[in-house]
């Protein structure tokens, strides 16, 4: 529903409507005038196994929404890691079932990317000296035999 929508709507199950509404309060406010549940999502508990943070699990769903949207703000690969999990799982966005989610697998997942990464750059950093090695190494053999011969 458009916020208009849902201003009038909320008007008509009695409340009073405020000058300072924003969506999501207006959107919570249309939840709980309809008696509706404003728990978080079963997507949601599954973000928080995946990332061992069921200590969150009692916020609201809008509350979530927004942790959820910092949380990768501060780390894009965070949700690539989300992501690459639901791949895996074959999981197309449809997936209700909360336990399928291992606790802590986002944790797991992320220790293991920049492990690789530090590997990956150490491995590039040697690739780099063999280089400038090599390049070195030529430069030497060049200027020794450019070097005339003593007779």
């Amino acid at each position: 529903m458009r916020p208009k929508n849902n201003f009038n709507y909320i008007r008509e199950l009695g409340a009073v409507r405020q000058l300072d509404y924003k969506s999501q309060a207006a959107s919570k406010t249309y939840r709980e005038l309809k008696g509706e549940d404003d728990s978080p999502t079963p997507r949601q508990i599954m973000l928080l196994r995946f990332w061992n943070r069921m200590d969150l699990a009692n916020r609201s769903r809008s509350e979530m929404w927004k942790l959820a949207e910092n949380f990768y703000a501060q780390d894009s690969r965070r949700k690539s890691a989300w992501e690459l999990t639901s791949l895996q799982n074959k999981d197309d966005g449809t997936q209700r079932d909360p336990s399928w989610v291992k606790i802590g697998e986002g944790e797991k997942l992320s220790a293991r990317f920049c492990s690789l990464r530090k590997k990956a750059g150490l491995i590039l950093v040697g690739v780099v000296v063999l280089i400038v090695a090599v390049v070195i190494s030529l430069h030497v053999s060049q200027e020794i035999n450019s070097v005339p011969a003593i007779t």
